[in-house]
């Protein structure tokens, strides 16, 4: 506190002066309240003119508060009258507090959901409600407000690459970044572990985008396509077949979901052998040509790029890029409505966001199982192992203006197999 006047101060002067903190909705506990109390008030003793007073107060959050709601601090600044003594309020200021669970990696999560502290806390917990109660999934939120970084620290790896093979929302509002400029979330994101991850059958979706964001977004995805430190492979660098039979051989046996890392670099070189002049370009392109039918015969969900290197001695270079199941999606609507409850397409834009290898299973899973009374987890997330884990929800969930409160049993969605279909 900054004393901006020419005088002093402070009750040894006997101009009485103190500050009140006042927890407006009694989300936190402060530890030098009086018990039951929602402030605390400290006298000043002095202050000197153009001079400044620093001080602090310890709290803790509530048991009873729930996470992603957004608690109120009003400080209060409080002088005597000169001439009656009597305490008086003289300036305030109000600041508000977003209480966020923290981070932590759960093996069974079948979505990481990106927020910061801008993000409308509704919003937030209507995405949770609706993955954990209606698709009975589980899922991790990341609040980059509180972590600055999608670094892990211990692994000294990106976060995002604990969720390959799964799906990763991404809220579309921007937050001001260490009190000096704007972000969005994706901004955070290195776009080379974002393609990596695509190629791994990773399912992206960029939620709740405003007009500003989504010119935002465009300039990001630019870096997506074409990475800043992309290096140029030699030849030696790069894996070599003498035939056409052992290259789709190879690239059968190199599944797009179980290799570590792919970049756009990573090429296959297949020598065709020495032809004469005459002969040879016409072979070479009629032989790219054939393998190219072969790779979307063999592979019809991957994508690759056939081309002619080196006339000279036949080569034909294949390189492989995003697959034709890569999902990455934008959704500008709003999450919630003014009900403050997710909006349909919301849920619908949630669902496609499963990766496509995994929608597959669920829609034949459906087949015959699907009846007026909904279907059942169990059934509806068979032959995925490890996707679905069975879990009591006899725990409270409060999920903001809707809560419930599920007593043993498991619950049944009624919903899921029409939005899937």
């Amino acid at each position: 506190m900054n004393n901006i006047s020419t005088k002093i101060y402070g009750s040894n002067i006997g101009q009485r002066a103190r500050t009140k903190l006042i927890d407006t909705g009694r989300h936190f506990v402060l530890q030098s309240a009086a018990e039951g109390s929602d402030s605390i008030i400290d006298e000043i003793d002095q202050i000197q003119s153009a001079d400044g007073s620093a001080f602090g107060e310890s709290f803790t959050v509530a048991d009873d508060t729930r996470t992603f709601s957004t608690g109120t601090f009003i400080l209060e600044l409080h002088l005597s009258d000169p001439h009656s003594d009597i305490l008086r309020r003289i300036m305030y200021y109000e600041f508000k507090i977003q209480i966020s669970e923290g981070y932590g990696f759960n093996s069974t999560a079948q979505f990481l959901l990106i927020v910061n502290a801008s993000t409308n806390n509704d919003a937030i917990t209507q995405i949770q409600r609706f993955i954990r109660t209606q698709l009975h999934l589980e899922l991790d939120t990341l609040n980059l407000s509180l972590t600055g970084t999608l670094r892990d620290e211990s692994s000294q790896r990106s976060t995002l690459l604990n969720y390959r093979s799964r799906s990763i929302i991404v809220t579309g509002n921007s937050f001001i970044y260490f009190s000096k400029h704007k972000r969005f979330n994706w901004e955070l994101m290195d776009p080379r572990d974002v393609r990596t991850l695509l190629m791994s059958q990773t399912s992206f979706l960029f939620c709740g985008v405003s007009s500003s964001g989504a010119q935002a977004l465009e300039k990001w995805k630019k870096l997506l396509r074409y990475p800043a430190d992309i290096r140029v492979e030699t030849t030696d660098s790069l894996v070599q077949y003498k035939d056409r039979r052992t290259l789709l051989k190879a690239i059968r046996n190199r599944s797009s979901m179980s290799r570590p890392t792919l970049d756009v670099k990573d090429q296959y070189i297949l020598n065709n052998g020495f032809m004469f002049c005459r002969e040879m370009e016409r072979r070479l392109q009629s032989n790219g040509t054939n393998l190219s039918k072969k790779l979307d015969k063999q592979a019809p969900t991957r994508r690759f790029l056939v081309t002619p290197e080196d006339p000279s001695t036949g080569t034909i270079s294949v390189m492989e890029g995003l697959s034709k199941t890569s999902n990455c999606m934008v959704s500008t609507l709003s999450i919630v409505d003014s009900q403050l409850m997710i909006t349909p397409h919301q849920e619908v834009m949630i669902i496609a966001s499963i990766p496509f290898h995994i929608l597959t299973v669920l829609f034949w899973n459906m087949i015959g199982s699907v009846s007026s009374s909904g279907i059942t987890a169990e059934v509806m997330y068979r032959n995925l192992p490890g996707f679905y884990t069975y879990r009591d929800l006899s725990e409270k969930y409060d999920y903001g203006r809707e809560g419930h409160e599920y007593i043993g049993g498991r619950m049944i969605s009624y919903e899921v197999g029409s939005r899937l279909i």
